[in-house]
């Protein structure tokens, strides 16, 4: 039951995520625009197969650092949590098997 609530909790902050992300590239370049008359867009995002991160962006090249260290952890953290689950469901079988 917890890895369902660790499920749950990660989609979540997947969309609070993609939400405040949205939010920010429509407000940033009004507020640019509001104090310097000019206007910079730029953002990108991490999709993640299985524990392949498939990272893009636009913008400026500002950007490019922050999203090959995005993807890194990203990549990271999905491997964990798969060795997680894994070792979790080995030691579900074993408890099933001695029953």
């Amino acid at each position: 039951m917890k890895v369902f609530h660790i499920g749950l909790l990660l989609i979540l902050i997947g969309f609070i995520m993609a939400f405040a992300t949205v939010l920010l590239l429509v407000l940033t370049p009004i507020l640019q625009q509001l104090s310097q008359n000019t206007a910079v867009v730029g953002g990108g995002g991490c999709v993640i197969i299985f524990f392949i991160p498939i990272c893009f962006g636009f913008g400026p090249q500002v950007f490019i650092w922050p999203l090959i260290i995005a993807a890194l952890v990203l990549a990271i953290a999905t491997m964990v949590i798969g060795y997680l689950i894994y070792r979790w469901s080995v030691k579900t079988v074993e408890e099933l098997k001695r029953v």
